[in-house]
C-alpha cells in the first residue's frame, strides 16, 4: 500500500473536502472564512497561512496558542497531514516555535496588564463595590474584611466560600459578599432568590437550583443590573474573585492559597476546586 497522503482528522470537519482544489488555497482563506465554520474566541489572528498539498494550511494564534488548521471557503477541519509517513503538521510548527514562544510572551503580558487594570478599577472604586454587598460573614472580632464577587451556580465560588469561611476566621476578617450571576438562568434565579430573601453567608454558600418560578423582587433586580454593569466596566469576565478591603490586591479565582498569601497567611487546606473560575455567559466583548 503506498503510503501517499495520509489526513488524521482529530476533531471537527465542517463542509464537503474536495480532492481536487486548484490554484491558489489560501486566497480566499480569511478568518471571517474560517469563523463561518468553527467558532473562534474574540481576538483570534492568523499567524501563518501557505498552501500545502493543494489545501491552505493555516495557524491560527488562539488565545496565545498557536493551532493548525486546513481550510477553504466550503470547510475547516484540524489536526496533522502526513505525506510519506511524515507529518507536514509538526515539520511547520517547529518551524515557528520562536513565534509561539512570543504569542506566550505576549499573552502573558496582556493578562498581568489586565490584572493590574481591574486592581487599580477596584481600587478607585472600592466604595462602589461595597454598595453592592448582598451579604456578610462576620466573626466576633473582626480586624478588617475582604469582598468575596461570586456566583450561586458556580462550583468554584461555593468552594471558595467555605475555604473563605475558615480563612477569615484564622484571620479575624470578616467577607462581604458581592451576588454576580454570570453563568445563565439557574444562578440568576439563585441570585434573585438569595437577594429578596435575604440570605445569609452559610444559605447562600449552601443553595442549589430549584428550576422552580424565578422569585423576582426590585430590590433583586435592580442590585443585579448594578452589578452587572460595575463589573462590565472593571472587565472581570469569571468568578469568583476576591477583592482587599482597600482594593490593594485581588485574586480572581478561586485558589485560597493565593489569596492566603496576601493575607500573610501559610497554606491552608487542601482546596478540591483549587485555582478555578466560571467564565462569564453575558456575551460581554472583552
Amino acid at each position: 500500500m503506498k503510503t501517499g497522503l495520509l489526513y488524521i482528522f482529530l476533531w471537527q470537519i465542517v463542509g464537503t473536502v474536495s480532492m481536487a482544489m486548484a490554484g491558489d488555497a489560501c486566497r480566499t482563506v480569511t478568518i471571517e472564512t474560517i469563523a463561518r465554520h468553527i467558532p473562534l474566541p474574540g481576538g483570534t489572528e492568523i499567524v501563518l497561512k501557505q498552501e500545502k498539498a493543494s489545501f491552505c494550511e493555516v495557524i491560527l494564534n488562539l488565545e496565545g496558542s498557536l493551532v493548525p488548521v486546513y481550510a477553504s471557503n466550503d470547510f475547516v477541519f484540524a489536526g496533522q497531514l502526513f505525506k510519506n509517513g511524515t507529518s507536514v503538521t509538526q515539520k511547520t510548527m517547529a518551524g515557528i516555535q520562536d513565534i509561539a514562544k512570543d504569542q506566550q510572551a505576549k499573552l502573558q503580558d496582556n493578562k498581568a496588564q489586565e490584572a493590574e487594570a481591574q486592581r487599580r478599577f477596584f481600587k478607585q472604586y472600592i466604595d462602589v463595590l461595597d454598595d453592592l454587598v448582598s451579604m456578610r460573614f462576620q466573626p466576633v472580632q473582626t480586624k478588617g474584611f475582604i469582598y468575596a464577587v461570586t456566583d450561586p451556580d458556580c462550583p468554584y465560588s461555593r468552594d471558595l466560600l467555605d475555604n473563605l469561611k475558615k480563612t477569615a476566621i484564622e484571620a479575624n476578617l470578616g467577607i462581604k459578599v458581592v451576588v454576580h450571576p454570570i453563568i445563565g438562568d439557574d444562578s440568576l434565579e439563585m441570585a434573585a432568590r438569595a437577594i429578596c430573601h435575604q440570605y445569609s453567608y452559610d444559605a447562600y454558600a449552601d443553595m442549589e437550583p430549584t428550576g422552580g418560578t424565578p422569585v423576582v423582587c426590585e430590590s433583586a433586580k435592580q442590585l443585579i443590573e448594578l452589578t452587572e454593569a460595575f463589573m462590565e466596566q472593571a472587565n472581570l469576565l469569571s468568578v469568583p474573585a476576591v477583592v482587599a478591603q482597600d482594593g490593594s490586591w485581588m485574586v480572581n479565582s478561586s485558589d485560597i492559597d493565593q489569596i492566603r498569601q496576601h493575607l500573610g497567611l501559610g497554606p491552608g487546606e487542601k482546596s478540591t476546586m483549587p485555582g478555578n473560575s466560571c467564565p462569564s455567559n453575558l456575551n460581554r466583548q472583552p
